[in-house]
């Protein structure tokens, strides 16, 4: 079902919801997660999701470490894709990364010990108070699109 996922710097469009899971091949992608890793560089062979966003007419590949994805975001890909082997890229994981998703899937958040280390709560290792910025004065459509891609740009 699942092309190779491993591409890293993705052109073509996703199979399944516009969302892909894969493995950074480049080292140049810069996560699109909460703050304070926004805009950090994801590593060459880490594990991250793309999410395919159109601003402006232009369609891209927003990315984030896998351990920078939030429960809200999970909760959107739930939404659009019916089961985690349906989601683009599953099938090109190697095992314990397609368990990663799978348990993440269930659970409907990250475990705290794949969660991005920048993102845990100071003095409690836990990812439980992960807060999304919301923009004031957006739509609910806008601030979904800001806490499922990590960031909001004006149109």
């Amino acid at each position: 079902m699942s092309r190779t996922a491993a591409s890293g710097g993705g052109g073509a469009a996703p199979q399944i919801g516009g969302y892909r899971i894969e493995y950074i091949t480049s080292g140049k992608a810069r996560c699109n997660g909460p703050k304070p890793c926004n805009g950090t560089f994801i590593e060459n062979g880490a594990l991250c999701l793309a999410v395919q966003v159109t601003i402006n007419f232009s369609t891209n590949w927003h990315r984030k470490h896998w351990g920078c994805v939030t429960p809200r975001v999970i909760k959107n890909l739930k939404n659009a894709i019916a089961h985690p082997q349906d989601l683009d890229g599953y099938d090109a994981l190697r095992a314990e990364d397609q368990a990663k998703v799978v348990s993440a899937w269930d659970a409907g958040y990250i475990a705290d010990d794949v969660v991005t280390e920048s993102l845990l709560e100071p003095g409690t290792g836990s990812a439980d108070t992960v807060q999304t910025a919301s923009v004031p004065g957006a739509s609910v459509a806008a601030i979904e699109v800001s806490t499922s891609i990590g960031s909001f740009q004006s149109v």
